[in-house]
């Protein structure tokens, strides 16, 4: 293979692999609550992954089917979404721990913009929901930092993602001022042609 057709497959596959690279987001919790001071505390930890080409669509949403033993599709991969780690539990192929609501928005640089996150997990329920990158929420849980029955953990954080490449898109040609004035020359120039011609 020559130097240069050797280079120029290198480029594409280069160029092919970043187009289906993912975007990771992962959400840390900055201030938490607990019904029980002396337990400690449990922050709400999310790592999520998605396709560029769903980021860059600027919204996505994703949610079970109602009861539980629903999961995802053979691919493991709907609608972009790649996985999901939610408190220690993995959303994968044939996750089968709960139910899941989630709608997220991106804004121009890939970074979230909105959130709403609704799991009813089996050890687990926990609501967020915010604007920009903050969110904040409650969680009641099985284990003992929010086992209290009634008042839920409470928990304010925010998302971080890895880096992100938007689309590029092609610009428009707009035409100079000059090859305007050219082209209404030439316009003139066949009206006046014309004209001669039916003289």
């Amino acid at each position: 293979m020559r130097p240069t057709l050797a280079l120029a497959a290198l480029a594409l596959a280069v160029a092919t692999g970043s187009a289906k690279a993912n975007v990771i987001y992962s959400f840390t919790t900055l201030e938490a609550t607990s019904p029980f001071p002396d337990r400690g505390l449990l922050p709400f930890t999310a790592e999520l992954s998605i396709k560029e080409t769903q980021v860059a669509t600027g919204s996505f949403t994703y949610q079970t089917p109602l009861g539980f033993g629903s999961s995802f599709a053979a691919t493991g991969d709907v609608n972009g979404f790649s996985s999901l780690r939610i408190l220690g539990v993995d959303f994968t192929t044939g996750f089968s721990g709960g139910n899941l609501s989630l709608s997220l928005g991106f804004d121009a640089t890939g970074a979230i913009s909105r959130t709403f996150i609704n799991f009813d997990g089996t050890e687990s329920n926990v609501d967020a929901s915010g604007t920009g990158r903050t969110a904040s929420g409650t969680i009641f849980s099985d284990r003992p930092e929010c086992n209290s029955g009634s008042i839920p953990c409470t928990f304010t954080g925010v998302w971080s993602n890895s880096p992100y490449v938007p689309p590029a898109t092609t610009p428009v040609p707009v035409p100079e001022p000059m090859s305007l004035a050219l082209f209404g020359v030439g316009l003139a120039g066949l009206g006046l042609a014309r004209r001669k011609t039916a003289a």
